[in-house]
């Protein structure tokens, strides 16, 4: 039986989790920026974004990673640019 409630709920849940796996992305990409990645670590994260050590490892399989994934964004965006910047180019 369909309820919208609980497809509410769901809804709320799912972003709840995307903002927590948010938070947890931009406090560790802070933290290696300032401290670098060996310099950081797990609790450090969870202490700066204000989550546990078992949230981050919900979202997360390590700190290798939320490093990869971070790694991998910065390539996006870059990438995103050049080929903004590139298509804009005049001939």
């Amino acid at each position: 039986m369909y309820s919208p409630a609980k497809k509410i709920v769901k809804s709320a849940r799912s972003l709840q989790s995307e903002e927590t796996a948010s938070k947890i992305f931009h406090q560790a990409m802070r933290l290696f920026l300032e401290k670098g990645y060996h310099g950081t670590s797990i609790g450090d994260i969870t202490k700066s974004a204000g989550i546990t050590i078992g949230a981050v490892y919900w979202h997360f399989k390590s700190k290798e990673d939320l490093l990869e994934k971070i790694v991998k964004e910065f390539e996006k965006r870059f990438l995103d640019k050049m080929i903004h910047v590139v298509g804009n180019m005049d001939a």
